[in-house]
């Protein structure tokens, strides 16, 4: 169970982050 977390963990900053770059990216464009 302890070796599940970090892989939803690291999946869901992983979404985050690219969610965030996006809405970034088209503010800057």
């Amino acid at each position: 169970a302890l070796s599940a977390i970090p892989l939803d963990y690291c999946y869901f900053e992983y979404c985050c982050v690219i969610y965030t770059y996006s809405r970034i990216h088209k503010r800057v464009k």
